[in-house]
């Protein structure tokens, strides 16, 4: 029996729980029965399931190979089985259960699922990352300067300001597809903006008025709410950076963090790179959440 890799696991949610398919189509048995209070093998002790997978043998000419089971070893792990014999099990479980069961296998099979427009999205804001990274190191080379971890980071973060409305890092694995979508935009703006010279200040501005005009034409912004413990994303940014604090993680929301006091909202725009060259005052903090307004 082959291994399911744990990379390559989907997980969809069914009313209020969620359950496992691989990105081929295959699903986790085991999990779904345990949700329904049943088991695998009382549905493969059946003489129905014997004779349908009988069938199956016999018009793949597969004889008993076991080829419609997969196994994962390990916490979370159990019997998988094939898309041709999953939602046959489905029905078993539950009949509505069986009918949303076969359609995350048909988008999956068909490469039309969410998963994969998320893994498009994840890729294209690592590959604006990339170039953002590139555009700060070509443009301090010529400039007869070098660049360290604190220039890479006070970039992420001006971005991630634009995207969230406070200097933070951000866990990107985390973040709404159409927020992840934004980003990588506004990141490669940024990065274009810097290799032409644009000064922070005039780039915090356009930024602003980029975002408006995105959301103009795709629509509102899920709002993030941050969790505590931040972290900067050094290690995403470039080989051999590091910083000590981790990225905040976070989820989507119905409304926007606020800072409550004129010391908060300084504070939200202090919460980046320890050697950042200049802090936002109060007054310029204010501002700037307006912009984004």
């Amino acid at each position: 029996m082959t291994v399911v890799k744990r990379n390559s696991i989907v997980c969809a949610e069914f009313n209020g729980n969620e359950y496992e398919f691989h990105e081929d189509g295959w699903f986790n048995a085991t999990a779904a029965a345990k949700r329904h209070g049943k088991e695998p093998s009382d549905w493969l002790a059946l003489p129905s399931t014997k004779d349908y997978i009988a069938a199956l043998d016999e018009e793949s000419n597969a004889g008993k190979s076991g080829i419609w089971f997969r196994t994962k070893r390990g916490q979370g792990g159990g019997t998988w089985m094939h898309p041709e014999l999953a939602v046959e099990f489905a029905r078993w479980l539950d009949a509505r259960f069986a009918v949303w069961c076969n359609r995350q296998i048909r988008a999956l099979l068909a490469g039309e699922h969410p998963h994969f427009g998320r893994i498009r999205s994840r890729h294209a804001a690592a590959a604006s990352n990339k170039y953002l990274r590139s555009m700060i190191e070509r443009v301090r080379e010529a400039d007869g300067k070098d660049t360290k971890a604190h220039h890479f980071i006070n970039e992420c973060t001006l971005v991630n300001f634009i995207v969230s409305g406070e200097y933070v890092g951000l866990d990107r694995d985390a973040m709404p597809m159409q927020v992840l979508d934004f980003l990588a935009e506004a990141e490669g703006y940024n990065a274009m903006l810097y290799a032409r010279g644009k000064s922070r200040e005039d780039r915090i501005k356009m930024l602003a008025k980029f975002r408006r005009t995105w959301i103009d034409k795709h629509g509102e912004l899920p709002a993030l709410v941050l969790a505590d413990h931040p972290k900067l994303e050094a290690r995403t940014i470039g080989k051999g950076l590091t910083a000590a604090a981790k990225p905040r993680k976070l989820k989507a929301a119905t409304g926007t963090a606020e800072a409550k006091s004129p010391e908060a909202a300084l504070k939200l725009c202090a919460g980046y790179a320890a050697n950042a060259p200049r802090v936002p005052d109060v007054r310029e903090a204010a501002e700037l959440r307006r912009d984004l307004s």
